[in-house]
């Protein structure tokens, strides 16, 4: 967190730590670069950056110019658009208008690509 603003990545929500009892609260960030952790690293925390584009196939090159993701979540109305991704992404899983699904069952497989 502390690297993504000092880079000029913004608070959107959350961001409030206790030390004394290990709480850091679900905390959105805006303005987020190439240049910080929260873009090049795996996140296992209460982190969630928020990435912006103008078009579906900008978001698109922007995953494929990326190693592979162990998770993709789409969020969306249009079938045709997460057909898509779908098509011209890949990932360990992909998941449509929810999240952590592929967790839910202990028999799915996760991590890896394909």
């Amino acid at each position: 967190l502390n690297d993504a603003l000092v880079k000029g990545g913004q608070i959107a929500f959350g961001g409030k730590t206790e030390i004394s009892s290990k709480y850091f609260e679900p905390t959105l960030i805006a303005a987020i670069s190439s240049e910080m952790s929260v873009f090049k690293e795996e996140i296992f925390g209460p982190i969630l950056p928020i990435l912006t584009y103008n078009n579906l196939q900008e978001a698109i090159d922007l995953i494929n110019s990326q190693p592979k993701p162990l998770a993709l979540y789409f969020f969306g109305t249009n079938s045709s658009h997460s057909k898509k991704v779908m098509d011209e992404t890949s990932s360990g899983n992909m998941v449509i208008n929810d999240c952590v699904l592929h967790f839910l069952h202990n028999e799915l497989p996760f991590g890896g690509v394909n």
